[in-house]
């Protein structure tokens, strides 16, 4: 048998150990050109950039992580030499490097809700299940509707979920003591307030579950099925869904300007996007949390899940190698310690599943 050697061009980038801060490169979001997303790992906390455009690197040496095409706070983003960065890209850096292979490829995709083997999914578990990847990790909530199509290994991280509005929103400070209060507060704090959520996520679920058990209080509109038009009602709590890359705008822009013509008293955001958040300055100048956590609310059941997850096929072959591997570096306090310092907070996961080796 012959052997076929090669050599891999690496490009001329200063590799990077513990990962870099994320950075704003002034593209909304968007994955910035000249980004890579192929790269060689050289420890458990370095990677640097690879070409692999010839295809030359033996496959069964590559982990290839479904991640989403945007930036998401500081679970997945750019740093300022436009390497990819962040809480999921380290944590998984880690763990693909223990397992054994030497080069992780991002496989970055839009995220949406598709109806898929009779239920709604979101769109980068069908890739998943359909191998455009071996796993995906990017902030994804474990729920019993994803688990009926993949494995859900977790919960490794569980982030608040909160509201955030504008310092000038007048409205919105005159209320600022009850809604302090939420969720053990009154729901009816929210009337004739606007909501803006993400449409295809948990945050959106949680405000159709709402509204579903306070019909009375709560509208919510899916804008390409019911354009906004006209002023919200005053004695109804209005829930707006829109795009991720829609929000994220909207949130940079610290709740300024107008989204499908109207402007928003509230966003919904999670407590582990903050640090990103007040370093890029959309937090704590001009824009603050007003709310509890509403992610512990008994009364909505688990709508938020257990926590986030890294999910892979059912089938995979390498799934007990990869959750045990996962529930080790939380049991030496690995995870915690990114949640320090990617996000500035508690992790409320419950780990009891990861005690035992």
């Amino acid at each position: 048998m012959f052997k076929i050697s090669f050599i891999l061009l690496l490009f001329p980038i200063t590799s990077f150990a513990a990962f870099a801060p994320c950075y704003n490169h002034g593209t909304g979001g968007q994955e910035p050109a000249g980004a890579a997303r192929f790269y060689q790992i050289q420890s458990e906390d370095q990677i640097i950039r690879a070409d692999n455009t010839l295809g030359v690197v033996d496959p069964a040496t590559v982990f290839h992580l479904i991640v989403e095409d945007v930036q998401f706070t500081s679970y997945k983003c750019w740093d300022k030499d436009k390497n990819l960065t962040g809480f999921d890209v380290e944590h998984l850096t880690k763990i693909i490097a223990k397992a054994g292979y030497t080069y992780v490829e991002f496989v970055l995709r839009p995220w949406s809700k598709i109806a898929y083997k009779g239920v709604d999914q979101v769109s980068l578990l069908i890739d998943l299940d359909q191998s455009l990847g071996d796993a995906v990790s990017a902030g994804m909530s474990i729920t019993d509707d994803r688990k009926k199509l993949v494995e859900m290994i977790g919960p490794i991280y569980k982030a608040g979920k909160k509201l955030m509005a504008r310092k000038d929103n007048a409205q919105v400070q005159s209320l600022k003591s009850e809604l302090l209060l939420l969720p053990q507060g009154d729901y009816a704090t929210l009337k004739g307030l606007s909501i803006l959520v993400q449409a295809g996520t948990i945050r959106a679920d949680f405000f159709k579950e709402l509204a579903l058990q306070n019909p009375k209080l709560v509208v919510y509109k899916v804008v390409e099925n019911d354009l906004v038009k006209g002023t919200f009602a005053k004695n109804k709590l209005t829930v707006v869904e829109t795009t991720g890359e829609v929000l994220e705008a909207y949130v940079a822009n610290k709740m300024t300007g107008a989204v499908h013509g109207q402007s928003f008293d509230l966003v919904m955001v999670d407590t582990g996007s903050s640090l990103s958040m007040i370093q890029d300055g959309t937090l704590d100048q001009e824009t603050e949390i007003v709310t509890g956590n509403l992610g512990t609310d008994a009364n909505l059941g688990f709508v938020f899940g257990l926590g986030d997850g890294v999910s892979m096929r059912k089938n995979d072959p390498r799934l007990p190698t990869m959750t045990a591997l996962i529930a080790e570096q939380i049991r030496l306090g690995f995870i915690d310690q990114l949640v320090a310092k990617w996000f500035q907070d508690e992790n409320a996961a419950d780990h009891s599943w990861a005690s035992k080796p």
